[in-house]
């Protein structure tokens, strides 16, 4: 099976022996033009721009109060910059102009593309943090129940047995298969995914990227150490019923000393519709656009790593990309019985299509 390992920071620069050891593969085997190509291939139908003028303890979820003291924001806050995703994206160019795509998926085939996800499975008992760290109550499964691509969208279901009561859902990932990193000083990498997050008492649809050079029984350790040493960043999350989202980056000292820049759209247009979600990532900034409107700048973050550390760090390696589910937990402070009364029916995370563009 050939793997597209799209960590640019390493694999850009010649002889990365630090590439090797990561990923475990020949670096003569990756080709950006060629994981471009297939994804271009995956496209049966063009993608037309949603908006064109729009004026661990784990390292899933985060037990320390990171949003205590958030920093509130509105679409069109920070200076309403417009990112260029959007503004002139074709078939022939779905980044836009000054960007290159990279990879994407589009969910077009009725099933998960393996080459470029895998599943995450169980209750986090196998990290060592049941619960997932916080306390979380369902089990993540790969069966169609909990993840299902179908009519051009992958759905992670979060489901409650009527017989037993136990909570299942889904969640995905690049880890090992698709990672990226900004390509220098003047480099810069925009994930967009376009999804529908439901707002339900007891759920929280995810979207956040973790170091892809984390040990496989392990969630957010990375290069420079441990959770949050190492950095996230999460691209967008929704606890509960809030009408906006929250997101931001995390980074600092190993759990509890974690650093955090993040904020929070209060409320939103069409808050349970379909909207694009972005993060432009460079070595020295981490902007976050809704719907192609600026909503957040994070600047100045750092790691604690006592070793000598390069500019851009921790957000200076190659990170993979997590799409999930979770129910009940710290952070939506559900209890079960309000989880079981939102799960009298299945409630499902819709993601259209996600894709990765480097600048050019």
């Amino acid at each position: 099976m050939l793997v597209y390992n799209l960590a640019l920071a390493a694999l850009l620069a010649a002889g990365s022996a630090n590439a090797n050891a990561l990923n475990g593969d020949d670096v003569s085997s990756f080709d950006p033009a060629v994981a471009a190509s297939r994804s271009l291939k995956r496209r049966t139908v063009s993608r037309v721009a949603p908006i064109a003028n729009a004026g661990d303890t784990s390292g899933i979820l985060v037990q320390e109060d990171i949003y205590a003291s958030v920093e509130p924001a509105s679409v069109g806050d920070d200076d309403g910059e417009l990112v260029s995703a959007f503004a002139a994206a074709t078939a022939e160019s779905p980044c836009g102009p000054g960007w290159k795509l990279l990879w994407n998926d589009e969910f077009k085939f009725d099933k998960l593309d393996k080459n470029a996800w895998s599943y995450l499975e169980g209750d986090g008992t196998e990290y060592g943090i049941p619960g997932w760290g916080n306390g979380e109550l369902q089990t993540y499964t790969k069966s169609s129940k909990n993840v299902l691509v179908k009519k051009g969208e992958l759905q992670l279901i979060a489901r409650r047995d009527k017989k037993t009561g136990k909570i299942t859902s889904g969640a995905v990932r690049t880890y090992k298969k698709v990672a990226v990193a900004p390509a220098g000083k003047s480099g810069k990498i925009r994930v967009d995914v376009t999804m529908k997050m439901p707002r339900k008492t007891g759920l929280k649809p995810f979207v956040q990227m973790l170091p892809d050079e984390s040990p496989s029984n392990v969630l957010g350790a990375g290069h420079y150490g441990d959770w949050s040493q190492s950095g996230a960043i999460i691209n967008a999350q929704r606890v509960n019923t809030e009408k906006g989202y929250t997101g931001g980056i995390l980074y600092g000292g190993v759990s509890p000393n974690v650093a955090a820049s993040t904020f929070k759209v209060g409320t939103m247009k069409g808050s349970t519709s379909t909207h694009t979600y972005s993060t432009e990532w460079s070595l020295s900034s981490m902007k976050f656009f809704q719907d192609s409107k600026k909503v957040y700048t994070a600047k100045n973050w750092y790691t604690n790593d006592t070793g000598k550390v390069p500019a851009g760090a921790p957000f200076d390696k190659p990170f993979y990309l997590m799409l999930a589910m979770s129910a009940g937990g710290d952070q939506t402070g559900a209890t079960g019985a309000q989880v079981a009364k939102t799960l009298r029916k299945p409630q499902s995370f819709k993601i259209e299509y996600v894709q990765i563009c480097e600048a050019i």
